[in-house]
């Protein structure tokens, strides 16, 4: 009885690690792969809630798209022009050894991102004061809510930056 009893756990206990090595385990860390297309689609779908959240108008929706378009039109140099920088910087940086010109181009190279950046922020903030004056009062009271919403949501997904981390300025 004692060897049946036995048998029997050993084969339960057989069938359970097939049954766990069979299982399909990801672990926590691994995101899903994203395809374009579904990029797209999470982006339209976005855009279309935002759009019926807010009650647009068919006026109102291609007059924002046409706000959209002149922003980026004038983003798109201004991006070209952090993309050049970085690429520079990234090279100087690489330098072991650099000298005291290296170093002056390095810090002039950090200035003009910083100015680059603050002109996509005014190029940005544009596009949202023009946005909002195609927007009824009402709109823009639920406009003002939906930024609070996502406010908080970001506070509540993302931690503060802590000091010590920020980058340290390179002289």
């Amino acid at each position: 009885m004692k060897k049946l009893a036995i048998l029997l756990s050993l084969v339960v206990l057989s069938m359970s690690c097939v049954n766990a090595a069979e299982t399909k385990t990801t672990p926590k860390n691994v995101k899903p792969v994203i395809t374009q297309e579904q990029i797209q689609k999470m982006r339209v779908d976005r855009a279309n809630a935002f759009d019926q959240k807010l009650g647009l108008t068919d006026e109102q929706k291609a007059k924002a798209k046409e706000f959209r378009t002149q922003a980026h039109e004038k983003m798109v140099p201004v991006m070209q022009k952090i993309k050049t920088n970085r690429l520079e910087a990234k090279k100087l940086k690489n330098i072991d050894k650099r000298t005291n010109a290296q170093e002056e181009k390095l810090t002039q190279l950090n200035n003009d991102f910083r100015a680059l950046q603050k002109e996509i922020h005014q190029i940005r903030q544009q596009n949202m004061k023009d946005f909002e004056s195609i927007l009824t009062d009402d709109q823009k009271n639920t406009l003002k809510t939906m930024k609070k919403e996502g406010r908080n949501q970001y506070r509540k997904n993302h931690p503060p930056f802590k000091k010590h981390m920020q980058p340290r300025n390179v002289k």
